[in-house]
């Protein structure tokens, strides 16, 4: 990652925007500062991926809190085109400056240097995909899978950075280590999975309804309890026992990848 964070260092002033990809379940948790700090001087989008895993209702309180900072920024689904297509008009947008200066000098407008950051897992390579229209990175839910700088043409007026996921060097903060555990943008190894499952049982009681509709039982406090009803409800079995381990890797996978429903774990204030 530093070697990462040094090739985008060497590449800055030759950007023209940036797109900062953040998780829309966990948005602030999702950004990395230090990547903030080192691109804030230039244009920049915070583009929220995953809109179709998270929370609806806090779809324009996320927007209107960015808007207060003085930040562009958009919700985006892979699988939504209007989407995609309104992430490309705001590109053109940002970097029409620079064409228009470029013109006012009599040279031929430049095609938009974009550089893509965000920490592992966020969804670059899917957006990458989606922009550029074919298949060029590879896809996988797991952090760490592009490990080098790749520049991919995008139509005919910008070029797109891919940039390796970078995470900080450190996390202080374990609400913040647990939340991106949580949705896939770290390793879950990193953590005990009892810890993982409780917290998740936590965020789910703000999802009651959902939990219900996966699970056919009413989410109670005790995690026990819990993770016996998911074990009933997918007969995970262990000899004579319902199995409680199994019963854990499920309710988290199913936690990460949105089986659950749409879910927020933070929001904007």
């Amino acid at each position: 990652m530093n070697k990462a964070l040094n090739e985008l260092k060497t590449r800055i002033k030759i950007l023209d925007v940036i797109l900062i990809l953040v998780d829309a379940r966990a948005p602030l948790s999702s950004l990395n500062k230090g990547l903030l700090e080192l691109v804030e001087h230039k244009p920049h989008i915070f583009v929220l991926m995953k809109m179709d895993l998270a929370d609806p209702t806090y779809e324009a309180k996320w927007l209107e809190h960015f808007r207060k900072e003085d930040v562009e920024s958009i919700f985006v689904s892979i699988d939504n085109k209007k989407t995609i297509d309104e992430l490309k008009s705001l590109i053109y947008k940002m970097g029409e400056k620079k064409r228009e200066k470029e013109i006012r000098k009599g040279i031929k407008p430049q095609r938009i240097k974009t550089a893509i950051i965000g920490v592992p897992n966020v969804g670059k390579s899917s957006l990458i995909n989606k922009l550029a229209g074919k298949k060029i990175a590879v896809v996988e839910n797991k952090p760490g899978k592009t490990k080098n700088e790749a520049w991919i043409k995008v139509g005919d007026k910008f070029d797109l950075l891919d940039t390796p996921g970078i995470l900080p060097p450190r996390y202080e903060n374990k609400e913040i280590s647990t939340k991106l555990a949580l949705i896939g943008m770290i390793k879950e190894s990193i953590l005990p999975i009892d810890y993982l499952v409780e917290q998740a049982l936590i965020y789910l009681r703000n999802y009651k309804d959902l939990y219900f509709k996966k699970y056919d039982y009413e989410l109670v406090d005790d995690v026990q309890i819990n993770l016996l009803n998911i074990a009933k409800r997918r007969m995970f079995m262990v000899g004579n026992n319902f199995d409680l381990d199994k019963a854990s890797i499920a309710l988290l996978r199913d936690f990460k990848n949105g089986h659950i429903g749409r879910m927020t774990l933070e929001k904007p204030e």
